[in-house]
């Protein structure tokens, strides 16, 4: 079952490319055509293809503006800076430090998940087939963080993926004071602050006053390329994702914790 979403018109307009993958070799032979060693491309997978790239922060429906979604952002940063110590050691004093931590423990901020590893984002769009779920079509997005930034960082000199500490991410901090934030979201490597991060080849992109899903943001002719979309359907989730487990993409490995070798256990046992 596909469902239609605002975003397929983007989709039917021809800015983002979008292809049907029905095979692991299908998607090795699509990736093989689109990989370039000066081309570093990083992918998401969501379990519904009609999912929007939207970070949790401005999943709220009820509110609308950058200024209501920053307030909330600060109320989520001091509850969890002042509540998480006994449970996790020392905070970092860096609030955007901070996101990445609330990240890693699932409370909302602007951060979106991406993988360099195309097969983890495979794995993550098709994992729901182990739930008593309503299935509908899985898809992995593909994103050229170099584009992204060029095109949101045009008034600046800068080329390449950003890091924790590089001054242009100023306009990306929590507003805790009066300044003039940025206004389209960057591709950005994050602080390593688990095993998952770094055994999920994890990346993210960061937005800032820009609320809509980055798959929606005009960037004109000069975003072309910037997003494609490969779309799993559902008859076909089992067996890749099956053939992914064989292959050694399991929850242990993306998840190097005892939860992780409970659910890899509970799947080879056919729970």
């Amino acid at each position: 079952m596909r469902c239609k979403r605002s975003h397929d018109l983007a989709l039917e307009a021809g800015v983002i490319d979008e292809q049907t993958i029905e095979s692991i070799a299908a998607f090795a032979t699509a990736l093989d055509k689109m990989s370039s060693p000066s081309l570093p491309l990083w992918f998401r997978g969501v379990r519904h293809a009609y999912y929007d790239l939207s970070p949790t922060l401005y999943r709220r429906s009820d509110l609308t503006k950058f200024a209501e979604f920053s307030a909330l952002e600060q109320r989520l940063l001091t509850e969890f800076k002042h509540r998480s110590p006994p449970f996790v050691g020392k905070i970092p004093t860096d609030e955007l430090e901070l996101l990445f931590l609330m990240q890693h423990h699932s409370v909302p901020t602007r951060l979106l998940d991406w993988t360099e590893n195309p097969f983890v984002a495979l794995f993550f769009a098709l994992e729901a087939v182990r739930l008593p779920e309503t299935q509908t079509d899985a898809a992995v997005w593909i994103l050229n963080p170099l584009l992204l930034n060029k095109l949101s960082l045009s008034s600046y000199t800068h080329e390449g993926i950003l890091s924790v500490g590089d001054d242009l991410l100023r306009g990306y901090e929590p507003m805790k004071e009066p300044r003039t934030p940025a206004t389209n979201p960057i591709a950005l490597y994050g602080v390593h602050n688990s095993q998952r991060i770094v055994a999920q080849r994890g990346v993210f992109v960061l937005s800032a006053m820009n609320t809509t899903p980055l798959n929606k943001i005009d960037f004109t002719d000069a975003g072309k390329g910037l997003l494609r979309k490969m779309t799993i359907p559902v008859a076909n989730k089992k067996p890749i994702f099956d053939q992914l487990f064989a292959m050694g993409i399991t929850d242990s490995v993306l998840f190097p914790d005892l939860d992780g070798l409970a659910r890899e256990i509970k799947t080879r046992h056919g729970f």
